[in-house]
């Protein structure tokens, strides 16, 4: 009977990966024991063990990337982790109203120091846009912005409904750029606190609750969620359409910005659940296109996935380059040892920064309105 090495070995060969090889993107193992780890454990027991300092990969992105474009799942047995999430995902809606606040809770209250740390300085938790491709991170964050505000193409003075208002980049940009009211949905307290502290109260009001209990006094002029979408789960995403469109005046315009995945899938992998994203899940293009039915005209798509790449590599150069100060915030603070906090924010971004290289994965912008734009809409890229 092989080895459970050889075992890994073997599945590796598959997407030309070696262990403990000379290229960037061979794997180097510490401890012996992350072969049945893995074996038994999967994608969990891998991301488990990198935080623990089993194993280190120089280009984690292009591991990742050869580990998807290979399709390495298919080459290993359905593992107890991953054999319990998808099952939860299929009999239970892993999203509901009681489950909502977890993300927020376990993912975006976690220190500002942590966000400032890694983002750039407005604080823009989607990715950038690059349309030269040599940006730096804050020019890639204005230019996405510029690009979803130009397809929204509001008027001045208008009103606007952020679902998942992150720490307030794009309703900030609206009131700056076209004196727009603001109303912003997150489940984060500490967003919501950062919001006031650093724009104030006069032309945003932030609500920390799920985006289902939304209430408008009045239908608003424009309506955007930016990468939001992947916590609302393939149960609830009519249910978010609706949502919108109530909210939505009839000659209104919403942007929708969401990471799509390429084939259904129920749920994210179990590591990513257990650390980063709980209840987390991708949309396809065809559930989103079944979801709007009836409700909205798509005027628009853009794929822009690749820019993600880059835009998770800029943020984990900024992290590392700030590793000091998130170290000095001490395990009380970030909820675990600092040393292994780092290593998973190193591989949260970093895996993701693969998984977007490889094309399994990508990010769409859809431009959506009730009852279609009078004379059409001309594509802006």
């Amino acid at each position: 009977m092989a080895s459970a090495k050889d075992k890994v070995t073997e599945i590796l060969s598959h997407a030309d990966i070696e262990l403990n090889g000379s290229r960037p993107w061979d794997l180097q193992v510490h401890n012996e024991n992350f072969y049945a780890r893995a074996i038994a454990q999967g994608s969990l027991g891998i991301g488990e063990s990198y935080m623990e300092g089993w194993w280190d990969c120089e280009d984690l992105p292009e591991f990742f990337n050869r580990v998807l474009r290979a399709s390495l799942g298919k080459h290993i047995d359905f593992n107890i982790p991953n054999a319990l999430l998808y099952i939860q995902s299929i009999l239970f809606n892993q999203q509901d109203q009681r489950k909502t606040l977890r993300v927020g809770t376990m993912h975006y209250d976690l220190p500002n120091e942590v966000w400032e740390a890694t983002l750039d300085t407005a604080m823009t938790g989607s990715t950038g846009y690059y349309p030269r491709g040599d940006e730096t991170l804050d020019e890639a964050q204005e230019a996405k912005k510029k690009l979803l505000f130009d397809k929204l193409a509001p008027e001045h003075g208008q009103n606007l409904l952020d679902i998942g208002v992150g720490w307030g980049s794009f309703v900030s940009y609206a009131a700056l750029h076209y004196d727009m009211r603001s109303v912003g949905v997150t489940v984060s307290s500490a967003q919501r606190d950062y919001i006031y502290k650093r724009y104030g109260k006069e032309m945003i009001d932030v609500r920390v609750h799920d985006y289902r209990e939304t209430v408008l006094a009045s239908p608003v002029d424009r309506a955007i969620s930016v990468e939001m979408f992947e916590h609302v789960g393939q149960k609830n995403y009519r249910t978010f359409f609706e949502l919108v469109r109530k909210s939505l005046r009839d000659n209104g315009r919403f942007v929708l910005q969401t990471s799509v995945n390429h084939r259904p899938i129920p749920s994210i992998d179990p590591w990513m659940n257990k650390y980063i994203y709980p209840g987390g899940s991708l949309p396809t293009v065809g559930q989103i296109g079944t979801a709007v039915h009836g409700l909205f005209h798509v005027e628009d798509v853009q794929d822009i996935g690749v820019h993600y790449d880059k835009t998770l590599r800029q943020w984990i150069e900024k992290f590392r380059k700030n590793r000091t100060i998130i170290k000095a915030l001490g395990k009380e603070r970030l909820g675990m040892d600092p040393e292994v906090f780092c290593r998973m924010w190193n591989y949260h971004y970093l895996s993701v920064a693969g998984g977007f290289r490889s094309r399994k994965i990508s990010v769409h912008q859809y431009l959506l309105s009730p009852n279609g734009i009078p004379g059409g809409y001309v594509s802006i890229r």
